[in-house]
């Protein structure tokens, strides 16, 4: 190797420092993907940090040790080669307002020279009616702002990618899906079975989510009555710590709703399912972190296809997806892998092949790191 290009590779990111904002208890999502992207870019060999901003809107290093976590001494951007900002613009101000986070990254790059990942896992809101066209106007002002702040851009879904890679001034930009925030525990189907009383002639179907409202609960509801018409025996596992119940089922629909799990349950539950029902009003996507927990444990999805789907979600025969407008299809689509085994078996090991190419954690560090290897090597 020449000289010169051994002193190039010294000075390429090896430190790095993943910035979120405390959850005081809250389920946060972005957290939890905080620590484990952190833990996955730390096995391949780099020395990772992830730091919480506190209510004084200042950040802290997180220490994790045998009795938990603590938060530790202040954020230094100097003792880093770069950090990744995890961005939804609700993280950082109330209905998503925090003019100065672009001001701080500046300041972060001028005083120690850091380089800036931006990691965008929601941009802004829809603008829906006249209080949604106030916070999406500011919301796209700042996230606009704080694009030009940073060095290298990451987002979520395709769309987002592509939205933010014609901007101008140009930055480096690339999609970095989300993995699943659970443990694979495909192992658990039969104890989990067990465990719930769920015979080996039934059928189950699962979901997974919060009372969002881009999750269209009615849709499960036509999706289980019509596989109720289909099969002998049924049951729904409503998963998620305050997941709404689908109304008007068939009385003979067995439903479990268990609430608040720890990771390990719930991955126990997921993987009792024979189906995984997703949808959502803008479409499957990849930054759905509850569609990557059912493609890590290997089970057929039918979900919808919406304005923020993702291309390489649609060319997977992992999903069966009904444009997002049609419920009817949604519930033909579930009816289909409920009466084909076969389909479903095909689908299940497509949904493991598709996860361990593409989503699990492993495969994003690696994309994390070369795209921040490249735009260190090109600045």
């Amino acid at each position: 190797m020449p000289a010169g290009f051994r002193v190039l590779e010294q000075r390429l990111v090896r430190r790095l420092a993943i910035l979120c904002n405390e959850s005081l208890g809250r389920i946060d999502a972005i957290r939890d993907h905080s620590f484990l992207l952190a833990e996955a870019v730390r096995q391949q060999g780099w020395a990772v940090e992830v730091c919480l901003k506190r209510s004084d809107a200042e950040w802290s290093v997180v220490n994790r040790g045998e009795h938990g976590e603590s938060l530790g001494g202040h954020f230094d951007p100097g003792e880093y080669d770069a950090v990744v900002v995890q961005y939804n613009p609700f993280l950082f101000g109330k209905w998503g307002f925090a003019p100065w986070l672009p001001m701080k990254l500046w300041s972060w790059k001028r005083k120690s020279r850091v380089r800036i990942a931006l990691m965008v896992h929601e941009p802004y809101v829809p603008m829906l009616d006249w209080k949604w066209v106030l916070m999406g106007t500011w919301q796209r002002m700042q996230l606009e702002a704080t694009r030009v702040a940073a060095d290298i851009v990451f987002a979520s879904i395709e769309a987002t990618t592509d939205a933010l890679l014609s901007r101008r001034p140009s930055r480096p930009t690339h999609h970095l899906p989300v993995g699943s925030m659970l443990p694979d525990r495909r192992d658990a189907r039969v104890d989990s079975r067990d465990h719930l009383k769920i015979g080996r002639e039934s059928f189950v179907l699962a979901s997974l989510g919060t009372d969002h409202p881009s999750r269209l609960i009615e849709y499960i509801a036509d999706a289980v009555n019509a596989v109720a018409n289909s099969v002998d025996e049924l049951v729904l596992l409503n998963l998620g710590a305050n997941a709404p119940g689908p109304e008007g089922l068939h009385a003979g629909v067995r439903v479990h709703r268990p609430g608040f799990l720890s990771d390990a349950d719930l991955s126990g539950w997921l993987s009792a399912a024979d189906l995984f029902l997703a949808p959502f009003a803008d479409g499957v996507s990849t930054r759905r972190s509850s569609l990557m927990a059912a493609l890590q444990h290997g089970l057929p999805v039918v979900g919808t296809d919406g304005h923020l789907t993702d291309g390489v979600l649609r060319r997977s025969s992992a999903l069966l997806l009904a444009p997002v407008d049609r419920p009817d299809l949604f519930a033909q689509a579930a009816v289909e892998l409920a009466k084909s085994p076969e389909e479903r078996l095909a689908s299940g090991r497509a949904a493991r092949a598709l996860y361990e190419a593409t989503f699990d954690w492993p495969v994003l560090a690696r994309r994390l790191i070369d795209a921040l290897t490249d735009s260190t090597r090109n600045a």
